[in-house]
């Protein structure tokens, strides 16, 4: 389907008169086929549709306004929605980023062999949350690893604490990392890491997802004497 005719079609469902639950169903399967002109793996197309649907039926928007640029493409919406379509070098798509009108952006991003699916929530004043979702491809696509960070943002100095889940193919084993960074005019002035292999109890791995069992707090492994770390430590 043309992108043309995908976003035709957000506007129609909007505009309809269906169930709120139908509506969110029929932006997913939009959505779905929206997201196959980056890639067509079922498990990433399936989870960055369902996300950006949510955000759409929670939307009141009707129409969305082209703006064509040289790499890139917009579709935005009257009430502040909008989605990004760019290219790469050889003109093909490999990004799409949707932009909720909430501080809310949902991203598709193919590189090489990789696929990242990042969520940012920026609703917090000066604070970025992020959630992460890396896909690698082969005979067949999995997930590699998942990870949540939440950066405070102060004139010139940033404070950054992120725990990532990440699938390691040599041992098919699961890893946990837990780290933290602050940084003032650019340069590093602090950062701590603490990393370990989990238990069998602690975690569920498919190819689809990185299921966390278990939730033992390894926090306090990095939790120092700065208490702006502490604090954004509850957000993760």
């Amino acid at each position: 389907m043309a992108l043309n005719n995908i976003i035709t079609r957000l506007e129609e469902i909007k505009e309809s008169n269906l169930l709120a639950s139908k509506k969110r169903t029929e932006l997913y399967r939009n959505i779905l086929e929206l997201s196959k002109i980056v890639i067509n793996e079922t498990m990433v197309n399936s989870y960055f549709s369902k996300v950006v649907s949510e955000c759409l039926s929670n939307s009141n928007f009707s129409k969305f306004s082209l703006v064509v640029l040289e790499d890139e493409i917009d579709y935005i919406s009257d009430a502040g929605d909008s989605f990004s379509i760019f290219y790469n070098d050889s003109k093909q798509v490999n990004y799409i980023k949707y932009q909720s009108n909430n501080n809310t952006s949902i991203s598709l991003k193919k590189h090489s062999n990789v696929i990242d699916i990042t969520e940012e929530d920026s609703k917090l004043q000066n604070t970025i949350v992020t959630k992460k979702r890396h896909y690698k491809l082969g005979e067949e696509c999995s997930i590699r690893s998942i990870s949540k960070s939440v950066t405070l943002i102060d004139d010139n100095k940033e404070t950054n604490v992120k725990e990532t889940y990440s699938y390691e193919e040599s041992n098919k084993l699961v890893s946990k990392t837990i780290s933290s960074s602050y940084k003032e005019n650019g340069f590093t002035f602090m950062r701590e890491n603490y990393s370990r292999i989990l238990d069998d109890d602690e975690v569920s791995y498919t190819k689809s997802d990185i299921e966390i069992i278990k939730a033992n707090n390894d926090k306090e492994r990095i939790m120092n004497s700065q208490s702006t770390v502490k604090k954004l430590m509850l957000l993760i």
